[in-house]
């Protein structure tokens, strides 16, 4: 049997274990530079705002309701994920860590399941205090499928289990098709275009035409609402790639301020791959300007193949700004930056016969900066041509709330737990 551990509306739920006095109110909480809507209360999806709508574009409804608005915090919804993901971990099944707000189990089917989920669901609010939704089946798809029926019944009270032939077709009688996993937009609308409008059509559709109109995947998708396990769980699945981007907040024409950034950018993600015990051999850039105004729109990358597998700054900083010479365009506005680390081995095999760098030295000095790094703050030493401030004077976070000192002490944790599943740099 396959469990999904899911959060209810996670960044709204973390800016309420943030600041309590949120509880019972609408609440949304908004992209980088407070563009769209990233995540929604309940009771705001009550009021009809959707996901991805444009701030400005519901301001008034906003305004009109006394919707609280956040500034998206992700570094500390990340916090908060790897709390929960660890505490997850402690129960001792094979965990698969699906994104920041989900991660799958694989479990035995006893008796005592229900109750397992219960009391996990409830230790997790009481212990962290973001609320959870738990779906029990035997294949992914149908725990996806199952988790949706937790979540929006509340009669299931948080967790459902579908652990019967009989539960199984009478779920799929009650599922839209468009919220089946791995269905998709795209894919929904070639099969209504096939005439295909329910599961029970989808189902019935000879594989032949499921595989012409979705392809193989689709396939697998209509096999696993059958309970077949077709979707591989990956236990151990390890990071390919780290990067990290930012549409800024207005558009630059200096190379010192994109300097910055990409610096900024390139020093986050080794430190993460330094935590992860990982260093890359793909180093890549890329600059484009506002994608909104067509006829002047320009982007440009640049990339290099390490010699030597690096999570060094120090390092890959001449090739930082050997790209960067390349790429940037005097005069071109350039509204949005990124950093993409790739091909990543783990550290210890980066080692050559005629590597000039003391490694053992460097290690320690990264050591002693992620540690500083880690009490006082991210950059707090750092090299010293880099302005860490020029990013937050390009960003805008008009609804930012401080992480309160409750918050924090309820997502503090000792214990190691690194995720490879997700990505949180695009901060």
């Amino acid at each position: 049997m396959i469990a999904l551990i899911d959060c209810n509306n996670f960044f709204a739920s973390c800016e309420r274990l943030n600041d309590p006095s949120l509880q019972g109110k609408p609440l949304i909480v908004l992209s980088g530079n407070d563009g769209c809507v990233i995540a929604r209360s309940n009771e705001a999806k009550a009021l009809g705002i959707a996901m991805g709508v444009p701030f400005f574009k519901i301001r008034t409804l906003v305004k009109k309701n006394a919707v609280e608005v956040c500034s998206g915090n992700i570094p500390f919804y990340a916090q908060v994920s790897r709390r929960i993901m660890r505490m997850i971990a402690a129960e001792e099944f094979p965990q698969e860590v699906y994104s920041i707000d989900e991660c799958f189990l694989r479990v035995k089917q006893t008796p005592v399941l229900e109750d397992w989920a219960r009391d996990l669901r409830e230790r997790i609010a009481t212990q962290v205090g973001i609320p959870v939704s738990i779906g029990i089946a035997p294949t992914k798809t149908l725990a996806k499928l199952t988790t949706y029926f937790a979540k929006h019944y509340s009669g299931y009270n948080g967790v459902c289990i579908l652990d019967s032939e009989e539960k199984r077709v009478r779920a799929l009688q009650y599922y839209p098709l468009e919220e089946v996993w791995g269905i998709g937009r795209r894919n929904l609308a070639k099969l209504k275009k096939n005439g295909i409008q329910t599961i029970a059509e989808f189902l019935a559709t000879p594989r032949e035409e499921i595989i012409r109109l979705l392809g193989i995947l689709g396939l697998h998708t209509r096999e696993e609402l059958q309970g077949k396990e077709c979707i591989p769980f990956n236990e151990k699945d390890v990071r390919k790639s780290i990067s990290m981007s930012r549409t800024l907040l207005h558009e630059v024409t200096s190379l010192q301020q994109i300097t910055d950034c990409i610096h900024l950018f390139m020093n986050s993600c080794c430190r993460k791959l330094r935590k992860e015990h990982l260093a890359a051999q793909h180093f890549s850039i890329y600059l484009a300007s506002n994608r909104f105004h067509a006829e002047h729109y320009v982007s440009t990358y640049r990339d290099v193949h390490l010699d030597l597998p690096s999570a060094d700054p120090l390092e890959l900083l001449p090739y930082m700004n050997a790209m960067l010479q390349e790429c940037f365009v005097s005069g071109v506005k350039y509204k949005r930056l990124g950093v993409y680390l790739g091909d990543l081995v783990p550290d210890h095999c980066a080692t050559n016969l005629f590597d000039v760098v003391d490694r053992r030295a460097r290690e320690r000095l990264f050591a002693v900066i992620d540690k500083l790094d880690a009490r006082f703050g991210a950059e707090t030493v750092h090299i010293a041509s880099l302005r860490p401030q020029t990013l937050a004077e390009l960003s805008h976070a008009s609804y930012r709330r401080e992480v309160s000192p409750s918050a924090m002490e309820a997502v503090e944790d000792d214990a190691a737990y690194i995720s490879p599943r997700f990505d949180t740099s695009q901060q």
